[in-house]
């Protein structure tokens, strides 16, 4: 008996998304140490992005990925795209828990900018 196949693979998919979010964690500090260089931006993103998609109910992700998105709009404040794609993940991350610590910090950045 057990868990079902269902049960296991999303059990295994939020163990595969913790560590998505571990690793874009990694690469958001060191982006963060030199802001001006997106070297460690680019993976950042991708693996929040991984984290998001494994675990759709991930809010910390969501958070982290609309901070990093919102330091990779500001390296190109022309393209309109990279700002949409902020706002988008923190609405995600709002809509999840408004009250998470990660949450409020990224909503801090839209009312800063």
């Amino acid at each position: 008996g057990g868990a079902s196949a269902s049960q296991q693979s999303s059990s295994s998919n939020v163990s595969a998304a913790r560590e998505a979010y571990e690793r874009g964690l990694d690469y958001y500090s060191r982006s963060r140490q030199d802001s001006a260089n997106a070297t460690f931006l680019t993976p950042a993103i991708e693996s929040f992005e991984e984290a998001v998609r494994l675990d759709p109910g991930y809010a910390e992700a969501y958070a982290k990925l609309a901070e990093a998105r919102f330091w990779w709009a500001t390296l190109d404040a022309s393209d309109a795209a990279r700002r949409t794609a902020f706002e988008t993940a923190l609405d995600r991350a709002v809509q999840l828990n408004p009250n998470l610590p990660e949450v409020r910090a990224a909503q801090a950045l839209r009312m800063d900018h």
